[in-house]
């Protein structure tokens, strides 16, 4: 169990004059939970003597967690009186998370080249219920669901040039579908894209001390789901949290330049650039 967290907040409104208007005193606490649960099954066997190798993992992993917090703001006037409860919230929030991969893997030497290469297929189920309520009024606001399906597959090489220069080269594709569902607003949302990921890395032996590599590659950043939530997360009646539906991944390419001494590394010069940050 995560512990929980109260917040108290105050926040006065001046007027022309410098003179206080009015004041809001806002109290909230939130009671956090949170588990998990994890298995893996490994299958590994030798196809021959040369080194070709097939292994299998299969995983399945579960979480769930359950967040409730309830936010109350009342008003006082410039004599400090209270003028009534002007703003009530309860947020509860259940995430409960269910993914099994699927991952198969090949080594397969060929002569100067070790090749590896395989699929994984993910596909998970995702609950991000969120039951936001006005305690004023009993209205709710929104709840959404989240389910995703993965299918990736990769190809990577690597081989010595000659006694210097090494190279290692790879590409993996990553296929996602992605369906967002408000019940309450009876809205679907579907994000589905195909994207490719290479990697380049070479490597210089100089000398016995000095070497250099450099490598690029490129990753992705997916949003969080609650990130992906319509809904409003509040802390006090003018602070809150929504996320957007539609939100794509972001990407990062990346380029290192590595020097080593003595096997140590001296330092990295690197560039990075993001495209459809978030």
């Amino acid at each position: 169990k995560s512990p929980d967290v109260e917040m108290f907040n105050i926040d006065e409104k001046f007027n022309n004059s410098q003179a206080l208007d009015f004041g809001l005193e806002s109290n909230s606490f939130a009671d956090l939970r949170n588990e998990s649960h994890m298995v893996n099954a490994h299958f590994d066997t030798n196809l021959d003597t040369l080194g070709k190798n097939l292994s299998f993992d299969i995983d399945y992993f579960s979480y769930e967690t359950a967040h409730a917090r309830e936010v109350t703001t009342d008003r006082f006037n410039s004599f400090g009186e209270s003028q009534g409860t002007v703003f009530a919230n309860l947020n509860e929030s259940d995430e409960q998370l269910e993914n099994f991969n699927i991952r198969a893997d090949m080594t397969h030497p060929m002569g100067k080249v070790n090749l590896s290469y395989g699929v994984n297929f993910n596909f998970s189920e995702n609950s991000y219920i969120i039951n936001n309520f006005d305690i004023l009024s009993g209205t709710p606001e929104l709840n959404p669901l989240q389910t995703d399906n993965l299918q990736a597959a990769y190809i990577s090489a690597k081989t010595n040039l000659n006694d210097k220069w090494r190279l290692k080269v790879g590409l993996r594709a990553e296929n996602t579908e992605t369906e967002g569902v408000s019940q309450v607003l009876d809205q679907t949302t579907e994000i589905d894209y195909l994207r490719f990921f290479p990697t380049v890395f070479l490597s210089y032996a100089h000398s016995q001390k000095h070497n250099y590599s450099i490598n690029y590659g490129r990753r992705i950043r997916r949003p969080f789901y609650f990130q992906l939530s319509p809904a409003r997360l509040y802390f006090t009646a003018a602070s809150y949290t929504q996320g957007n539906p539609v939100l794509q991944p972001s990407f990062t390419d990346n380029v290192e330049f590595t020097p080593t001494y003595k096997g140590n590394q001296v330092t990295t010069l690197y560039v990075s650039r993001e495209s459809e940050g978030f």
